[in-house]
């Protein structure tokens, strides 16, 4: 009898364990049914578990409902911590909304020799609204804080901090966005990377990024020989092709080598850069520019007044420029080491009526070169009338006041966030 009673505490012990474990290794069914009626309320870390675990319910509707510590993700899965939520291009990936509901996941750990690493991996066809992540995250290329790679989907209200770093197309909130569209988001995390490297995203491709801004750092990963093969470093974005950015602006430092700009690494074909601004230190080599390291396309309303620094083909504004630039200024300190060292453009690969209505400051930037636009000094750049006489909108545009922006003009669309 004593023998039986004992084998059933030991049977009860070990259904209790092997409950927990299970616990664990599934997480804990959130209330609701996952439609948009009735989502799923994640309201917890074990929430988060099993919606990361059951990829079955990706095409659902989420909804967080309290601020969630993602501490002890650190030792999860051999200490490579949280997996993903949507996988690879193929499958299966996230397809359904999450509305972080203004709330918070923090502490959140993945450190994994992979691809497409972030909360989000791979999401296509979905939305993800008003969310905060901040953590650590590690990988190879398609990494962010938010979401790896974004495919057909939309970001909205979403903010990232803490440290990402990868190999190609990282960033703070999405590693790659294709076809896809971000409105009032922010980062503060530091960015760490080899290509394709922004505050926002890595690399911008058919899609859109409005009224958002990173103050994070972001630095280049590789050192010596192999540094030559690291390209596209930007405030906002590495690279921006059939893209546009506008209403943005990045306060953070860049540190790259080719193709370095404040807001953006490279504006390729078929994009623009409208009402944006650049206040960060940007520092290169080749191609290095307030605004853009390299521009083929549209740039207009812009200005930088952070100190810029390169080997050649620096620029206040654009390091290299094959385009049009107009109604944009420099006020930054403009260094290099080579000739190629202009007060808006490094180099030009046309004639100065590329720069249309455009200025810099003589004094600021006193050893650069004249590539484009009119130089004026620092009390011509803090009078309204220098601008007004070449067209400039200070009616919906531009304002000009001595107590914002140093007495430098400045944007409406960006003075209240």
């Amino acid at each position: 009898m004593e023998q039986g009673a004992k084998m059933k505490r030991i049977f009860i012990i070990a259904i209790t364990l092997f409950l927990s474990v299970s616990l664990f290794a599934d997480g804990k069914k959130p209330l609701g049914k996952g439609s948009i009626e009735d989502p799923y309320q994640v309201a917890d870390l074990d929430n988060l578990l099993w919606f990361s675990t059951n990829d079955s319910t990706w095409a659902s509707h989420f909804v967080q409902t309290a601020t969630i510590d993602a501490e002890d993700t650190h030792t999860w899965n051999q200490r490579e911590g949280f997996s993903p939520i949507g996988k690879y291009e193929d499958g299966p990936n996230f397809t359904g909304s999450y509305n972080g509901n203004n709330n918070k996941i923090y502490s959140l750990f993945i450190d994994r020799k992979s691809d497409y690493q972030g909360l989000f991996g791979y999401i296509n066809r979905a939305n993800i609204d008003d969310l905060s992540v901040e953590g650590s995250i590690t990988g190879n290329n398609w990494i962010a804080l938010v979401v790896g790679c974004a495919v057909n989907s939309t970001i909205k209200n979403c903010y990232s901090s803490g440290k990402v770093t990868g190999l190609e197309k990282v960033a703070g909130l999405i590693g790659s966005s294709d076809n896809s569209h971000m409105s009032n988001c922010h980062n503060s995390g530091n960015i760490i990377g080899d290509s394709f490297i922004g505050g926002l995203v890595g690399k911008n491709a058919w899609s859109s990024i409005k009224h958002s801004y990173n103050s994070g750092d972001i630095d280049i990963k590789t050192q010596g020989d192999d540094i030559q093969l690291s390209t596209y470093f930007g405030g906002l974005v590495g690279l921006n092709y059939d893209s546009e950015v506008v209403n943005c602006y990045n306060i953070g430092n860049i540190d790259g080598n080719n193709l370095v700009g404040g807001l953006i690494g490279c504006n390729d074909r078929f994009s623009k850069i409208q009402k944006c601004y650049n206040s960060g230190k940007v520092t290169g080599k080749t191609s290095v520019g307030g605004l853009t390291g390299y521009n083929i396309s549209e740039i207009s309303n812009c200005y930088n007044t952070g100190n810029i620094k390169g080997s050649k083909r620096t620029g206040g504004l654009i390091g290299h420029n094959n385009t049009e630039v107009a109604n944009s200024y420099n006020i930054g300190k403009v260094e290099s080491g080579a000739f190629s060292c202009g007060g808006i453009l490094g180099h030009n690969d046309s004639n100065n009526t590329l720069v249309v209505k455009s200025f810099w400051n003589k004094e600021s930037a006193s050893h650069a070169k004249n590539f484009g636009g009119n130089s004026k000094t620092t009390i011509e750049l803090k009078t309204k009338s220098t601008f007004i006489e070449v067209g400039w909108d200070f009616a919906a545009v531009w304002q000009i006041d001595p107590t914002i922006n140093e007495g430098y003009p400045f944007l409406l669309n960006l003075s209240k966030f």
